[in-house]
């Protein structure tokens, strides 16, 4: 008899034969019944199940590799016309055919790769090329929904928009913080700002459609997250701490507390692990308020903090989620049990 997998409960759930509900008690009864904890925390992540993805996509690195250094020799706009084409027949294989997501992610890397590097395009604006290649990887995704290629579309839109002010950014004088602060250089913090919140509300709108993280949904959610945390973080966060003294630090460890939150409420640690590096300036101001300590000793302290969060997350949750039973898609939220 032939068992059922992870894969065929996805399946169910994206044809209509289970709800994401049924499907997650049914994979909850399996792991039970099979002596293993039911997953109650746990934030899916699947880059492959198997080393013929691996091989795989190597195999997909190495041929578009050589044949894009081939193709640039020419420059020739047909030849990258038909390797594109064959990125999207390959994928028909790979993807539809055999749902493998470390092959789809490599073919759309590869489409990004063939669009950003060819010379046969016509003269155009530096920011038009990224876009290109952001709308063709859209276009990738609406017929093979690969979720790792939202994360791709939104990173070069962010790539497109902001290109003209990094040509004309100077690093020697450190224009490179003003990408994040919205006092000194609010035009490109703005944006990087605006694209991140676009992020995590579609992130949002596929979170809340499939709380129980059983279907591509979840998956299409992760990616976007995943843009939206470091954008939306770094902006804020850098913003409270560029203004300096006491009120900057307090502002930034507000912002913390708020990221920590959001990160809890929609069960997603991107916002938490991108707000690490701030955490430690936190820390370290603190610390030195108490006595002065070291770099190590701070590292050392944030690393126990992560340690203590990663280990109470669920009773974390379940903690501030009884507080929360007042918001109107509280139950679209991913739920919370806490086992012995």
């Amino acid at each position: 008899m032939t068992e059922i997998t992870k894969k065929d409960l996805v399946a169910a759930v994206e044809t209509g034969i289970l709800n994401p509900d049924q499907a997650s008690k049914i994979e909850a009864l399996a792991q039970e019944r099979a002596g293993l904890r039911a997953r109650i925390d746990d934030e899916p992540f699947e880059f492959f199940n198997g080393f013929s993805q691996i091989f795989m996509a190597l195999g997909i690195l190495l041929f578009f590799g050589g044949a894009i250094a081939v193709s640039r020799a020419g420059s020739a706009l047909v030849f990258d016309l038909i390797l594109i084409g064959i990125v999207f027949a390959l994928a028909e294989y790979a993807v539809l055919k055999r749902r493998m997501q470390l092959p789809g992610i490599a073919l759309g890397c590869m489409l990004v790769a063939l669009v950003l590097s060819s010379d046969a395009l016509p003269p155009m604006h530096v920011s038009a090329q990224p876009m290109i290649a952001a709308l063709l990887l859209l276009v990738f995704y609406a017929r093979h929904r690969v979720p790792a290629a939202l994360f791709g579309f939104g990173a070069l839109v962010l790539s497109a928009l902001l290109v003209p002010f990094l040509e004309s950014a100077d690093p020697g004088q450190g224009d490179f913080w003003a990408f994040f602060d919205l006092g000194r250089n609010s035009e490109m913090a703005l944006i990087t700002l605006v694209v991140g919140l676009a992020a995590f509300v579609a992130a949002m709108s596929y979170d809340l459609r499939d709380p129980h993280r059983v279907s591509r949904l979840s998956a299409c959610g992760f990616w976007l997250h995943l843009l939206a945390a470091p954008t939306i973080v770094n902006t804020m966060a850098f913003t409270a701490y560029a203004l300096g003294g006491v009120a900057g630090y307090a502002l930034l460890g507000v912002a913390i507390l708020f990221f920590v939150a959001v990160a809890l409420v929609i069960d997603r640690r991107s916002f938490l692990t991108a707000a690490l590096a701030y955490l430690g300036l936190v820390l370290a101001m603190l610390l030195e308020q108490i006595g002065g300590t070291s770099t190590a000793f701070v590292i050392c302290v944030l690393g126990a903090l992560v340690i203590g969060v990663a280990a109470g997350w669920r009773w974390m949750r379940a903690g501030l989620l009884a507080r929360l039973r007042w918001l109107p898609w509280y139950d679209r939220l991913p739920p919370v049990e806490i086992r012995a």
